[in-house]
């Protein structure tokens, strides 16, 4: 409703598409006294009988917090990266033992297409071109970037594939991860072309209605009065 809102809310979605899941619970105002009294400031602070009056400290910013420049926070993954079994066998030529002799199979003849340098792993390309293979932490910031920073132009999943493509990085789950990015891009779901919308507004004839309305049988001309009849 508030113009000034607009900012705050991109900033949130913002926040929110770093997440895999999340979920929104609406906090009545009723349950919530003292964050109401602190959006409110000035308005009188309502206790419920018997709770305790917590004293608090307001702050003032200088300028909103949308224009603040944002601390990148690298957070630590507790997940196994998806190449790490590979990444162990080019290093010490051990295959993990809870592996069928199927899989350790399967996973020798895939560690033949990577090499590690500086301790990085690489994926080999059809046409000799190299790509850093990338954890789950690092392709969202790739795609983040690709899509939305300074050079990104909101393209849509597939465009957004073949430039990362392109910049030499690499996982598994590409096409499956930039679709479901760009679905939750809030400019590209607002400001995408409208290709199932209606040239123009549908009206009903006033020929087809009085044809509907009397039937094809004799003497339907002279029932309906939009109509004149020639000989």
């Amino acid at each position: 409703k508030d113009q000034k809102l607009i900012s705050y809310q991109e900033l949130a979605a913002s926040l929110l598409r770093q997440f895999e899941e999340y979920q929104l619970l609406h906090v009545k105002r009723e349950f919530n006294p003292i964050e109401d009294g602190l959006a409110s400031l000035g308005s009188t602070i309502a206790f419920k009988p018997g709770e305790s009056i917590r004293s608090f400290e307001v702050g003032r910013l200088e300028q909103p917090y949308f224009v603040i420049p944002e601390q990148v926070l690298q957070a630590e993954s507790r997940e196994t990266p998806w190449y790490q079994n590979i990444k162990d066998f080019l290093q010490t030529g051990t295959l993990p033992p809870a592996m069928s002799r199927k899989e350790q199979k399967v996973l020798r003849h895939m560690s033949s297409s990577y090499f590690i340098l500086t301790d990085i792993l690489y994926r080999r390309g059809f046409n000799t071109e190299y790509a850093r293979c990338l954890d789950a932490n690092e392709a969202l910031e790739v795609i983040q970037e690709a899509h939305e920073g300074i050079c990104g132009g909101h393209v849509g999943y597939q465009t957004l594939v073949k430039q990362i493509v392109r910049a030499g990085y690499y996982w598994p789950t590409m096409q499956r991860d930039c679709h479901q990015f760009v679905k939750k891009c809030i400019k590209c779901q607002l400001h995408a072309p409208s290709i199932h919308a209606l040239a123009a507004y549908l009206h009903s004839s006033q020929l087809t209605m009085a044809i509907l309305h009397v039937g094809l049988r004799r003497g339907w001309t002279n029932q309906s009065t939009c109509l004149k009849w020639t000989q």
